[in-house]
């Protein structure tokens, strides 16, 4: 903040004033408590007392804080189980095919699947401070935990739908395609089924069949599923667990 504008003098006379008197006296509920807390963090605490701030110091400060910011947001992903293949898969592709239109129910339920927002086990377990070994499927009963991988590519209820999403995908491509992305048609990859990095090298005519085959295929799942699940759930509610 420059010097001569009113927020700059405000900020510098507040932690100034907490300099003074001291931090635990003063409490530490204050706007600028965080922000002088954040700068000690970064070892930049002493750009405060400074008259000017040149610009590689500038410069040096905001990659700092990126870095910081970045690392904290690592660990607080890494805490929660439920966003295990948010971290496996990162972020969409800039021009990938998750960036298209989220009319259809099917590309709703994959961005959902994707973040931990659907309530299968996993997840709705979570919200219910389950035990994550304890999140089996209850919609096969095999013992698995219900996680976006097990319903999309493992589960016994959906074999059926899967063979059929996975024939109708080897129609679209040809024997000249990636013979990685043949592969990860036969194994149903769920990052195939919920990523879009498999998609990239095709042409666009067949990215967005393929998309649509499986779109198709998580709408038709998930509606065989969600009679089941509602007898799991309390009344009203897809994430309250009986």
């Amino acid at each position: 903040m420059k010097e001569g504008r009113l927020p700059g003098f405000v900020f510098r006379f507040r932690v100034n004033q907490l300099n003074n008197v001291g931090l635990m006296e003063r409490g530490t509920e204050g706007w600028s408590y965080p922000v002088r807390a954040m700068l000690d963090t970064l070892h930049a605490g002493r750009l405060l007392s400074q008259r000017n701030v040149s610009t590689e110091q500038w410069t040096d400060l905001k990659r700092q804080f990126d870095e910081h910011c970045s690392e904290e947001a690592d660990a607080e992903l890494e805490a929660k189980s439920s966003l295990t293949l948010f971290r496996r898969f990162g972020a969409a592709s800039p021009c990938g095919i998750l960036q298209r239109t989220l009319n259809h129910a099917g590309a709703k339920l994959r961005l959902r699947l994707r973040c931990g927002g659907a309530p299968i086990m996993e997840a709705a377990a979570a919200w219910n401070k389950v035990p994550r070994e304890e999140r089996k499927c209850r919609i096969c009963n095999e013992g698995f935990v219900e996680d976006a991988e097990h319903f999309t590519s493992r589960c016994s209820v959906y074999a059926d739908l899967r063979d059929d999403c996975r024939q109708r995908m080897q129609q679209v491509i040809d024997e000249q395609s990636d013979p990685e992305l043949r592969q990860a048609i036969r194994d149903f990859d769920v990052e195939l089924i919920l990523g879009d990095k498999w998609l990239v090298g095709l042409s666009n005519e067949k990215r967005i069949r393929l998309d649509s085959i499986i779109c198709g295929y998580l709408k038709v799942a998930w509606r065989r599923r969600e009679p089941i699940w509602k007898t799991l759930c309390a009344e009203g509610s897809n994430w309250q667990l009986r």
